[in-house]
């Protein structure tokens, strides 16, 4: 979402003719309808979820193995969620469940996320590169960012 206020004051006595004024309104729009990413359709989201293990950047970082995370997504609905630096197969950190409301997906762990808003919740999923994506939650505040790797 892109929101703008301006004012446009001038005390040199000059006024900002109306084509400077489109200039800039033509300038902004243009800046704002660029930046709106769009979710991701309800079959791509279910492809992308059901049966898949994700690599999860908890800063935005996927090349960093510290702040990565591996998530599986079971087809049955159930989940596996390893702490940062984990490797992919090892030992589940905390389980849970996941399921799929057309663009929304929604999990709810046992335990792993309470403190940091991410135990409970659903988000809304974009494209953000060739391969990767990130996670909204439904009020819009950017969760992570996730790759599928198999």
């Amino acid at each position: 979402m892109c929101r703008v206020r301006a004012s446009i004051n001038q005390d040199d006595g000059e006024s900002m003719t109306t084509p400077k004024v489109g200039l800039v309104f033509t300038m902004l729009v243009t800046l704002c309808s660029g930046a709106a990413a769009q979710d991701i359709g309800p079959g791509e989201l279910s492809d992308l979820v059901k049966g898949r293990k994700w690599l999860v950047a908890m800063q935005g970082d996927l090349s960093n193995a510290g702040t990565s995370a591996y998530w599986d997504f079971n087809a049955d609905g159930s989940m596996c969620v390893r702490f940062a630096g984990a490797k992919p197969n090892d030992r589940c950190a905390d389980t849970g469940q996941w399921k799929l409301d057309g663009q929304t997906l929604c999990w709810d762990l046992k335990y792993v996320g309470e403190q940091y808003g991410y135990k409970s919740a659903c988000v809304k999923v974009q494209k953000a590169g060739a391969k990767d994506y990130q996670m909204h939650n439904v009020k819009g505040f950017r969760q992570f960012v996730f790759r599928a790797v198999n």
